[in-house]
Order: structure tokens, then sequence, then C-alpha cells
């Protein structure tokens, strides 16, 4: 029995030699995991505060982009309006111009037909008066068409 005693004293005094110096390692292990799982931590949270400046610098971005491209839809819309009115100002100009010039053709046509009618009546009296003496009335008339025909061909350079 004393002798187990004895064993049993021994290995309680192993067990606190070693008990301690054991502890102090698990200890100081436990530090050095406990430090660097704490630098990761900070590491971490500034990468979080990172993405979140980010975020929200990239969401007033967003919103900036939105303004403006709501901005230059606006403008857009407004431009293709006024081209738009421009194009149907175009539109019935080109109608107005296609009708004065249909007009204007119209008259040109009745302007050629009198010009031939007063070259026939010229010519007939051209050949009429060769054949006698002119009168004096004749000789007006005559004038007067020759003048109808200057006008004529006045107006028709107009066009």
């Amino acid at each position: 029995v004393a002798r187990l005693e004895k064993d049993k004293e021994e290995l309680h005094s192993q067990l606190l030699s070693v008990g301690p110096t054991r502890d102090t390692k698990r200890v100081e292990q436990l530090v050095r995991e406990k430090t660097h799982l704490l630098q990761k931590l900070k590491g971490l949270e500034t990468e979080v505060a990172e993405l979140r400046a980010e975020k929200e610098n990239s969401g007033a971005h967003v919103e900036n982009v939105q303004r403006i491209q709501v901005r230059q839809l606006a403008e857009m819309q407004a431009a293709l309006r006024s081209l738009e009115a421009e194009k149907q100002s175009a539109k019935l100009q080109a109608e107005r111009l296609e009708k004065e010039l249909q007009s204007s053709n119209e008259q040109n046509t009745c302007f050629i037909s009198r010009l031939h009618k007063a070259d026939r009546e010229i010519s007939a009296l051209t050949s009429e008066v060769s054949c006698r003496p002119l009168l004096h009335l004749e000789s007006l008339r005559l004038h007067n068409d020759r003048n109808l025909v200057l006008e004529f061909s006045v107006l028709k350079s107009f066009f």
C-alpha cells in the first residue's frame, strides 16, 4: 500500500509538473490563434467597409447615370417631335410648290398657245401687208401683237 501511495504521489507530482507546461503551451497556441483570427477579422471588417463604400458609390453612380439617361431621352423625344414637325412642314411646302408648278405649267401652256396664235396672225398679216399697202390701224394691230409676243417671251423666261 505504501508503494502504491508512493506511486500515486509520483504520478501526482509528474502531473503537476507536466500539466502547467502543457497548459501553458496550449494557452500560448490559443493566444496565437486568437491573435491571428483577430487580425483576419479586422481585415475582413476593412474589406466589408470598402465593399459597402463601393456599393454606395455604385448606387450613386447608377442614379446619376439614370438621371442623365432620362434627361437624354427627354431631349431626344423633343428633338424627334421637332423633326417630325419640320418633316410635316416640308411635306406641306412640297405639296404647295407642286401645285404652283402645275399652275405655272398650265399658264405656260396657255401662253404658248396664245404665242402660236399671235405668230400665225403675224404671219398672216405680214403676208397680207406685203401684198397691199399698210393701213394705219393694221400697223397698230401688228405693233400690239409684236408687243404681246415680246411680253410673253419675257414671262416665259421667268419659268
